[in-house]
């Protein structure tokens, strides 16, 4: 598949700006991380996961203490024991919580924030916020889905979402 450059006129080398820029560095990455061993795949997700605690332990006081609880603090060392002691956050939590897990304090290179919202198909839904970024990894996510399914980008997909009651 020929890739679509963003200047016009312009063929060869295709070159792409602004989201596809973006996606392809993450594709790339994610072609590179596929071959690490589990624990230097491990390593990378701890690293990025310490980021978000200490975000968590500044800005909401609903993660500070369930931290605290689960003996993590700023400086704790993340590995699978430790992370293991943090207790899931269940729909219940969400529900009852609502905006209390919301951080006040985005990084500004996060970008803007969306409300996603639960169809409540089990009960009552629930709301979240994304931002900017996590839309870009999710959508980056899901190319890569359809790249190891072989699908076409240029055919036609159907999914089904939910089934009408």
């Amino acid at each position: 598949m020929q890739l679509r450059s963003s200047f016009e006129p312009m063929a060869w080398p295709a070159v792409v700006t602004g989201m596809a820029a973006d996606l392809m560095a993450l594709q790339r990455q994610f072609d590179a991380s596929q071959w690490w061993t589990p624990a230097q795949l491990q390593t990378q997700q701890f690293r990025q996961l310490r980021l978000l605690l200490s975000h968590a332990q500044r800005h909401i006081p609903f993660y500070a203490e369930r931290l605290r609880r689960a003996g993590i603090g700023p400086n704790t060392a993340l590995d699978t024991t430790s992370w293991s002691r943090i207790p899931i956050l269940t729909r219940r939590d969400v529900q009852s919580q609502g905006d209390a897990l919301h951080a006040p304090v985005i990084p500004p290179p996060h970008g803007a924030t969306t409300e996603a919202t639960s169809g409540g198909s089990s009960g009552v839904p629930v709301r979240v916020k994304k931002t900017a970024l996590a839309n870009l990894i999710w959508n980056a996510i899901q190319i890569r889905e359809e790249i190891w399914h072989r699908e076409n980008p240029r055919g036609t997909i159907a999914r089904i979402r939910r089934a009408p009651r």
